[in-house]
């Protein structure tokens, strides 16, 4: 049996997303079954001017555009942001193509032609049902992220909607086509609460399939970095004060920042921030910046995943305000409270908070034996579902 993941994969420039592309493939391909990547093409064909374009990149909103349109528009930024986007494209492409795929990248309106190749299709994980994609333009491939165009067995794995509030039109749209897959499980307690009263299937809770893998196994991959005694930060937020925070953090605790910026959200101080930046890493130089660490500050759901695996110290900054209408702390706070790490989260933010969270231990051997029962029950989830 062939089965075909469709996830957010060719050509994704995010080390999470790209490593929990990597960790499903290989899990069930672990699991006995032929398995690849589906390439699609989610490239706007319609003709965009050169401001739509940056917008395109950073994934802004006109609102969050707006507020930094006096630097975004000037053209040496943006020929910048195009020249980092252009390294960091070559550092991925490396490490995606190690993970088997399909051949063709697959327009919107060639998606049927995956019937003729795939016996099974799985959407996910990571956040392939968000109701926020493609910025200025929705993104050709949208619903195929819920599997509608084939009526073979389709099931989701770890899905999530990225997103602690869903809009009211988008639900429904969404519900319509969750409701057609034949076995459903997603990533977050939220995310199968947000759904859950409209669903008439069963929904499952299963963990991100960067933890279905071991540490051990993980640590093949990784790429050892030259520094040493440094201090992480990895912000995918826009948020000033995060950025702010996390460097007098590091200074207060005596430690060289060291930052992977332009990754997620656009922020000028990205020009700026930490004492070394990290511009065009690799998925494997991401592990090994997270696994050879003193400690670790971050926004990103992956890193704090990672972080635990690696058994590093950590404090888990709030990329949004819960009251935000796109808040995606509950990811966070769901995989925290899950292994019995709410204490990580920095709720008043300011670096003696931080430093006093960095400097307090954690016990990993209650933390990754429950992730060792959670594993139990995801494998054979997806074991029983394929």
């Amino acid at each position: 049996m062939k089965i075909g993941i469709i996830t957010f994969y060719n050509g994704n420039i995010n080390h999470g997303g790209m490593l929990q592309a990597y960790a499903l493939q290989r899990t069930i391909e672990n699991l006995g079954y032929d398995c690849e990547q589906i390439c699609l093409d989610n490239r706007v064909t319609e003709k965009l001017s050169f401001k739509d374009k940056v917008k395109l990149v950073f994934k802004l909103k006109f609102g969050e555009f707006n507020l930094i349109k006096k630097k975004l528009y000037d053209r040496k930024i943006n020929e910048k942001l195009f020249y980092i986007k252009q390294r960091q494209s070559k550092a991925f492409l490396e490490f995606q193509n190690l993970i088997p795929h399909t051949k063709k990248i697959y327009k919107a309106e060639e998606i049927n032609e995956l019937n003729d190749i795939f016996d099974e299709f799985v959407c996910g994980s990571d956040q392939v049902w968000t109701p926020y994609s493609g910025g200025i333009r929705p993104v050709p491939h949208k619903w195929n992220y819920y599997l509608e165009f084939t009526n073979k067995r389709k099931i989701s794995y770890a899905a999530s909607f990225g997103a602690d509030v869903l809009p009211k039109q988008f639900e429904e749209e969404a519900v319509k086509r969750i409701n057609n897959l034949d076995a459903i499980s997603v990533r977050e307690a939220n995310a199968k609460k947000l759904i859950s009263n409209k669903i008439h299937k069963n929904i499952q809770i299963v963990l991100d399939p960067v933890l279905l893998i071991e540490p051990d196994e993980w640590m093949k991959i990784v790429k050892k970095p030259v520094e040493e005694k440094y201090m992480l930060a990895y912000i995918l937020g826009n948020s000033n004060q995060n950025r702010i925070i996390s460097q007098d953090a590091s200074n207060l605790m005596k430690e060289k920042l060291i930052t992977i910026p332009f990754i997620g959200d656009y922020n000028e101080l990205d020009f700026k921030f930490g004492d070394i930046q990290k511009i065009d890493i690799s998925p494997k130089e991401f592990l090994g910046y997270i696994k050879y660490s003193d400690f670790v500050i971050t926004d990103s759901f992956h890193c704090v995943v990672f972080s635990i695996l690696f058994a590093e110290r950590f404090v888990v900054l709030k990329r949004n305000l819960d009251k935000e209408k796109k808040a995606m702390n509950s990811r966070l706070t769901d995989l925290l409270s899950l292994v019995g790490l709410n204490d990580r989260i920095v709720d008043n933010i300011s670096s003696r908070n931080i430093q006093e969270i960095l400097n307090k231990p954690i016990d990993y051997s209650n933390v990754l034996k429950k992730i060792e029962e959670e594993k139990i029950k995801s494998l054979e989830w997806l074991r029983n579902n394929l």
